[in-house]
């Protein structure tokens, strides 16, 4: 009888500490999730990212959150990067708002719960890049440059420029007419296309990181051309001619050349042609030349490039 006794007390004791210990768990829990809105997921964490030459390191998203509450009524994430960067004279707050993949995994399943079959079935951002300026004002943030000043300056000097990928991460910020920008000069960037012609370009841009219209400004640009003759477009066949006497319009900046690209049977000048000329010379009159169609997207594209540039490009070789 004693051995029960005792027995049945030892496990008594050990159910009341049981229940302490859970009660301890669950008021922790709701402690702490009252404490912080992110939801914690499981999932390797980057401990900082890195945008040009600054190192954004992870932070309780519970700091930053609370800044950018307009911008996240569209885009959330569970993981939090931040670090203030000088911008010129301006210290700006640099904040980055990631997704662990379990996060991920959340909110497609809502998503598919909540959607019809013909929304799209994905959710494809994970990230977005926010700045917060001095004044406390946030905006959203795209810092990925390089691709919008390859089409820009393709416009602008008529050469094909590809991409300028190996710079992404040169530059430094600055703010430009009151915008945050990526400041970055090059100097003797070499391009080739698969003519034979090339292009030594060097450049001195600000690339706006908000997504605000225009995207970059230059603030000089310099062409060193080397061209082949226009008469080996002949050899090409009817679409490589066509591209061929397109890229050398606009990098000459003639458009009599464009008169060799008639189409035999229809007897109209390339577009492609005339859009190069248009933009190469910022010039909305050279688009009349295009079709009644095409008239308006010249145009358009010719007010671009007037956008990115309004001095004059320099130029060697022609």
């Amino acid at each position: 009888m004693k051995n029960n006794q005792k027995g049945f007390g030892i496990l008594e004791v050990f159910f009341v500490i049981l229940v302490l210990g859970l009660i301890s768990c669950l008021g922790w829990f709701v402690y702490s999730r009252n404490n912080n809105n992110t939801v914690t997921f499981s999932g390797s964490k980057t401990s900082s990212k890195t945008i040009l030459n600054h190192t954004i390191p992870l932070t309780d998203c519970s700091k930053v959150k609370p800044k950018l509450q307009k911008q996240l009524d569209s885009f959330d994430g569970d993981m939090c990067y931040s670090a203030p960067i000088k911008a010129g004279s301006e210290t700006i707050e640099y904040v980055i708002i990631d997704q662990s993949k379990g996060f991920q995994d959340k909110k497609q399943k809502d998503y598919d719960k909540n959607c019809s079959f013909d929304c799209g079935g994905s959710i494809p951002i994970t990230r977005e890049d926010f700045i917060i300026r001095a004044n406390g004002k946030a905006e959203f943030a795209s810092p990925e440059w390089t691709g919008s000043a390859a089409i820009a300056l393709e416009h602008l000097t008529g050469c094909a420029l590809g991409d300028l990928d190996k710079y992404d991460k040169k530059g430094e910020f600055v703010v430009d007419n009151g915008r945050v920008g990526i400041h970055f000069a090059g100097k003797d960037i070499d391009y080739s296309e698969e003519f034979g012609n090339s292009c030594k370009v060097t450049i001195d841009l600000v690339a706006y990181t908000s997504t605000e219209k225009p995207s970059l400004t230059f603030r000089n640009i310099e062409v060193q051309y080397s061209l082949t003759d226009p008469s080996t477009c002949v050899h090409q066949d009817k679409d490589g001619a066509d591209q061929c006497y397109s890229d050398q319009a606009g990098m000459r900046s003639d458009i009599a050349i464009c008169d060799k690209t008639y189409f035999e049977r229809l007897g109209t000048l390339s577009e492609g042609c005339v859009k190069s000329v248009a933009t190469r010379k910022r010039d909305t009159a050279i688009c009349q030349k295009a079709s009644l169609n095409s008239q308006q997207q010249c145009i358009d594209l010719v007010n671009e490039a007037k956008s990115y540039f309004s001095g004059e490009i320099k130029t060697t070789g022609l």
